[in-house]
């Protein structure tokens, strides 16, 4: 495209600098060479050219005659005697050749040479009498009749020239080259130079077309094409500003109504475990995104704050977004936690003063996922006691339908986070 465009702009310069002295003298030489052609065919044939095309149809109809006609008596009985002499001469040659069979270099002696010689004449002069013998064939016929019509042919046309359309077409090449001439000499039209323009143009649309522009700075990571190969529906290239690093998870609709443009978020990376990096929500999409499992996701942004070399682009993170904050709470492990599956309720096995589980209605508050606050039923120093496995089947089963099932998502929120408080044992 570099190279039809560089074209097309040299095609309107030169036609913009006008023509050149030397296209000028070539134009001219053309417009005499027309004009004598035309003078020639005007003219016509001359008599000396009509003479030798007579002669040679007076050839070809004699030649045709000759074939047509065949041989007599005499001309046969003078080829069968070429014959017998070549025979003879070729008897005597093979006499002469056997006095020197002898010899070791038999085959560069005079006597071979000679022996051929005689041979070859042999076989011209046979093949010669029994053409004669056998007279002209139909292909040879017709081969003379054609040179017969060739050659009248051109007699009638030297006599008939020159004909309206040998001078018209004549004519038409003087006025081509006067044509030629003149536009050199008068430069190109204004209709010349905006069709050349056009085309300067149009060749550098497409050079534009072809070209990628990057909407921002930054890195190609992923090239998704090859040479000859046509772009699809999918990206050809991926391009990384690695000096805004963000993350795009999935929040469930649930937890959305809790996250608010610049909340901040605590982000670590597997690959770089024990280095949490600070991060603010940027962005929280309209409309819900597919999911796999088929429940309704909304895409949360949450941008580095700090660049850091070592992150890069690619690495597995965890993103804990805090949507709230509550201090010197009571807290306690949320497996501890059973849900009535018929009243909602919730309870935990509390520890009595002999270490007997006693059943006890708690009222739950805040939540990080791992831990829960109590609002009601306990208090500080109280012990709680692990389900049983029997107890916790049912508990866990429970809990799937009603208070473990407000807490998916696939993102570690730290939404309902709290700061210090005292945990259940």
């Amino acid at each position: 495209l570099r190279l039809q465009l560089a074209q097309a702009e040299a095609n309107l310069a030169d036609l913009t600098a006008g023509a050149r002295p030397e296209d000028i003298a070539v134009a001219e030489a053309s417009l005499r060479n027309a004009q004598a052609n035309y003078d020639k065919v005007k003219i016509g044939p001359r008599p000396e050219d009509v003479a030798a095309a007579e002669a040679s149809l007076r050839s070809a109809r004699a030649n045709y005659n000759d074939l047509a006609d065949g041989l007599d008596e005499d001309e046969i009985t003078v080829a069968a005697a070429n014959v017998r002499t070549a025979e003879i001469a070729v008897q005597n040659a093979q006499r002469e050749y056997d006095k020197v069979a002898y010899a070791d270099n038999l085959g560069e002696t005079p006597q071979a040479a000679e022996l051929d010689k005689a041979t070859i004449n042999y076989e011209s002069a046979l093949s010669n009498y029994k053409l004669k013998a056998r007279g002209a064939t139909d292909t040879q016929l017709t081969v003379a009749w054609s040179q017969v019509e060739q050659a009248q042919a051109q007699v009638d046309k030297l006599k008939h020239s020159p004909t309206p359309e040998e001078l018209a077409m004549a004519q038409a090449q003087v006025d081509q080259a006067q044509a030629q001439l003149t536009k050199l000499k008068n430069g190109p039209t204004a209709e010349d130079v905006a069709l050349a323009q056009n085309q300067v143009d149009q060749a550098r649309l497409r050079l534009q077309k072809a070209t990628l522009t990057a909407p921002m700075a930054g890195v190609v990571t992923e090239v998704n094409i090859k040479i000859g190969e046509r772009p699809g529906a999918a990206a050809v290239l991926l391009l990384a500003d690695l000096s805004n690093l963000h993350i795009d998870l999935p929040v469930d609709e649930i937890d959305l109504p809790g996250v608010r443009l610049g909340q901040a978020a605590t982000i670590t990376l597997d690959a770089l475990s024990g280095q949490p990096f600070a991060g603010q929500v940027t962005a929280i999409a309209p409309a819900p995104i597919p999911s796999m499992d088929g429940a309704t996701e909304y895409e949360v942004t949450v941008m580095l704050t700090k660049p850091n070399p070592q992150a890069k682009v690619g690495m597995t993170a965890n993103v804990g977004i805090e949507t709230n904050r509550k201090e010197n709470v009571l807290l306690i492990p949320s497996q501890l936690i059973q849900v009535d599956p018929l009243s909602g309720k919730t309870y935990v096995n509390k520890a009595g003063d002999k270490g007997q589980a006693t059943r006890t209605e708690v009222i739950l508050g805040v939540r990080n996922g791992t831990k829960v606050e109590v609002v009601n039923g306990l208090q500080a120093g109280d012990k709680v006691l692990a389900l049983s496995p029997v107890a916790t089947g049912l508990a866990d089963g429970a809990a799937g339908d009603n208070f473990f099932s407000q807490m998916r998502g696939k993102i570690q929120s730290f939404h309902d986070s709290v700061a210090a408080g005292t945990e259940g044992k």
